[in-house]
Order: C-alpha cells, then sequence, then structure tokens
C-alpha cells in the first residue's frame, strides 16, 4: 500500500486497519504500534481518507518490536492510523497508543 508521500520500499499488502482521531488541542501527538511477536507492522498517520497525505510513517522491518510516529496536530482535525503487515500472509494482533 502506499499513499501520497507515504510509501515503503517493503511489500506492504496485508489487509490495513484503520482508525481515527480528532485532536482535542494543538501540538504533537505519539502514536505507538506494539505487535505481538512474529508479526512485521508498519504504522502510518495520513491527514485526509482516501488519497490523503501522509504525516508520518514508522517501518523497522522486525518482527514483534514497536513502531513509533510523532505528528503535529491541529485542534479540531481528525487523522487516520493506518496499521498494515508485511506481505499478504503476515497478520497478527497488536495494541495502538495515541498520546499528547
Amino acid at each position: 500500500d502506499s499513499y501520497e508521500g507515504c510509501s515503503s520500499p517493503y511489500d506492504f499488502t496485508a489487509p490495513d486497519v484503520v482508525y481515527a482521531f480528532t485532536a482535542t488541542t494543538a501540538g504533537p501527538y505519539v502514536v505507538n504500534l506494539f505487535p505481538e511477536a512474529g508479526y512485521d507492522a508498519t504504522v502510518s498517520v495520513l491527514g485526509g481518507c482516501g488519497n490523503a497525505s501522509c504525516l508520518a510513517l514508522a517501518d523497522n522491518t522486525l518482527e514483534g518490536v514497536k513502531e513509533t510516529v510523532t505528528v503535529t496536530a491541529t485542534a479540531g482535525t481528525t487523522y487516520y492510523i493506518v496499521v498494515d503487515g508485511y506481505r499478504t500472509e503476515e497478520r497478527g494482533g497488536f495494541t495502538v497508543s495515541v498520546s499528547h
């Protein structure tokens, strides 16, 4: 998968899981993705839906390792967190957290 300005050189073709959050105040927001062991995941934050612009991407290419991105948000704006796996067969459990 790729979004405008948010592509990985790796084959992230597993089904995406997308979450939305609306910034309550302006400033930096940290998004952490904690994939379970054996799951190589990536996380990106988009500034809209559809062919949205990418604000951040984390892809360390390791299984079961935390991915972290930071975005500077505008109060009242909705952002989209996209979790994806490496290759079509790469799937697993994960936890996502957002802090400000």
